[in-house]
């Protein structure tokens, strides 16, 4: 009969630790998300009072966290544009008209900042999960 070796781990302990470190990145995925949209909302700001007339466009700049396009601490999503209600020109500024050239405040904002904006994220993302870590 031949020798037979078993050997018994008990991994709730590491379970455990994996449940808290899955928690800690859910938790920080909205905070790096926010860090990362504010850098954007700051240069769509900018962009704006550049080629301000009255201040109603710059007032009407908002960014707002979507509950509809996230999902609880696997994916979040902010939205940054203006509201049209408070400055319904607002479309006819970003893409202009037939009698008035286009003086886009968005798109350029986000080409100019899209890699400072991933920088905020990850900076803020690794911030949080140090913290997690006692680092």
């Amino acid at each position: 009969m031949a020798d037979a070796f078993h050997c018994n781990f008990d991994t709730a302990g590491i379970n455990a630790q994996l449940d808290a470190m899955h928690q800690a990145t859910g938790d920080a995925i909205r905070p790096a998300a926010q860090a990362g949209a504010q850098v954007f909302y700051r240069a769509v700001i900018s962009n704006v009072q550049a080629h301000r007339h009255t201040g109603k466009l710059a007032s009407a700049i908002y960014q707002v966290f979507s509950t509809d396009n996230s999902v609880d601490g696997k994916k979040a999503t902010y939205h940054v544009s203006w509201n049209a209600k408070k400055a319904p020109h607002g479309h006819l500024v970003e893409h202009g008209t037939s009698r008035m050239a286009a003086r886009p405040f968005v798109r350029p904002a986000f080409d100019a900042v899209q890699g400072q904006g991933l920088q905020a994220a990850v900076a803020e993302f690794e911030q949080s999960m140090h913290q997690f870590l006692g680092r």
